[in-house]
């Protein structure tokens, strides 16, 4: 096989690999702190703690996510995150050390970073939030949809004159 040959087959075999079916989301954007586009090296043992998520089962949740115990993985990380800033009451202060500890990771990771984002919001510091939005675009070419929800729960925070709004 020639050099153009082997040179086209390895750039088919690339396009392929980055097309969006191998990169299926492992959950989706303001449901419930998945990876849009990023699949989690622990998907299947999160599947179940995604469900509850996903019917705003808070409690069922975080004792699911605590039974996986993934520690080392941001999307673990980042869905107990979540689900802590969206318990009643939010613990705000552990959300933000499961949202450092997912950045500590994964420094470029777009869930984690549009629900830090949120959860500045939630604190009342747009300039934080503002930081993650930057940070988003800093990650990847396109606009992606981490980067939509954050930028449309920033506008809407602004329009409700800098208050926190929950993104349903």
């Amino acid at each position: 096989m020639n050099r153009y040959c082997r040179n086209v087959a390895l750039l088919c075999g690339l396009a392929l690999a980055a097309s969006p079916a191998a990169y299926a989301s492992s959950s989706g954007g303001s449901s419930g702190g998945g990876g849009q586009g990023q699949v989690s090296r622990i998907a299947q043992p999160l599947a179940r703690a995604r469900e509850l998520i996903a019917a705003s089962q808070w409690p069922a949740a975080l004792e699911e996510l605590r039974r996986v115990d993934a520690a080392r993985d941001p999307d673990w990380n980042n869905l107990m995150g979540y689900v802590l800033r969206r318990m009643d009451p939010p613990d705000l202060a552990g959300a933000e050390s499961y949202y450092s500890a997912a950045l500590a990771i994964d420094p470029k990771h777009r869930p984690t970073l549009e629900y830090q984002g949120e959860l500045r919001l939630q604190q009342g510091d747009l300039a934080g939030a503002e930081r993650n939005l930057a940070a988003l675009k800093r990650a990847t070419f396109f606009k992606s949809e981490e980067f939509k929800d954050l930028e449309r729960a920033i506008a809407s925070y602004r329009a409700a004159g800098n208050r926190y709004i929950p993104q349903s």
